[in-house]
């Protein structure tokens, strides 16, 4: 797979992984007596995991992981904008931290 191709797998992933996250209830969510609650709207989902800290995990990072796709996807964007050693530098930082074995 070429870097190109590779960049353009990574912006498919995250822009599928955002599509998902619009369905999720928003705010800021917490894991709180064996419950996920969203700590803007006060739902609570009542968890389902084999160990609690698999819940407080996925709490704390449904924010911040939308936020590195749209940053991921930006930075993919602007690429163009760099001279072309910078735009390579940032391709191979960007497909080091995205592995095919994630798309």
């Amino acid at each position: 797979m070429t870097t190109t191709e590779h960049l353009e797998k990574i912006k498919a992933k995250c822009t599928e992984l955002l599509a998902i996250a619009e369905k999720r209830t928003a705010g800021r969510w917490s894991e709180d007596n064996c419950a996920t609650v969203c700590l803007t709207t006060g739902r609570r989902i009542i968890d389902d995991f084999e160990n609690d800290d698999d819940a407080t995990f996925i709490a704390a990072c449904a924010g911040p992981a939308e936020a590195g796709w749209r940053a991921t996807i930006a930075a993919i964007d602007a690429m163009d904008e760099f001279e072309d050693c910078a735009a390579d530098r940032l391709a191979e930082i960007i497909t080091a931290a995205w592995p095919e074995e994630l798309l």
